[in-house]
């Protein structure tokens, strides 16, 4: 809870002992534990598959260059870029747009 009467400094002190005093608590509390005992027997199963489920898809050329392609943009201080033109409200995801029937 941030106390007003503090100043920004004296509250950064607070909070900066706060945090040392949990994680001191915590270091104490920290006990390990390695129940696995390892077993020849026990093996994991590794199942291939080469072929493609429907719901896995294929990215065209296309797409790859309409995302790597931003059109007339603004760039940040910090080298994020940001699209000049708002996308269309009415823009269908595409992940629900039907490909091939």
């Amino acid at each position: 809870m941030y106390h007003p009467k503090l100043s920004y400094e004296e509250e950064q002190k607070r909070l900066h002992e706060l945090m040392l005093e949990c994680l001191s608590e915590n270091d104490n509390d920290v006990e390990v534990v390695n129940d696995y005992q390892e077993d020849d027997s026990m093996e994991d199963s590794v199942e291939e598959r080469e072929e493609d489920s429907d719901t896995e898809q294929e990215v065209s050329s296309g797409e790859q260059e309409e995302r790597i392609s931003w059109g007339p943009h603004f760039v940040g201080k910090d080298g994020s870029k940001w699209s000049k033109h708002v996308p269309p409200s009415s823009r269908t995801r595409s992940e629900n747009l039907i490909i091939e029937l």
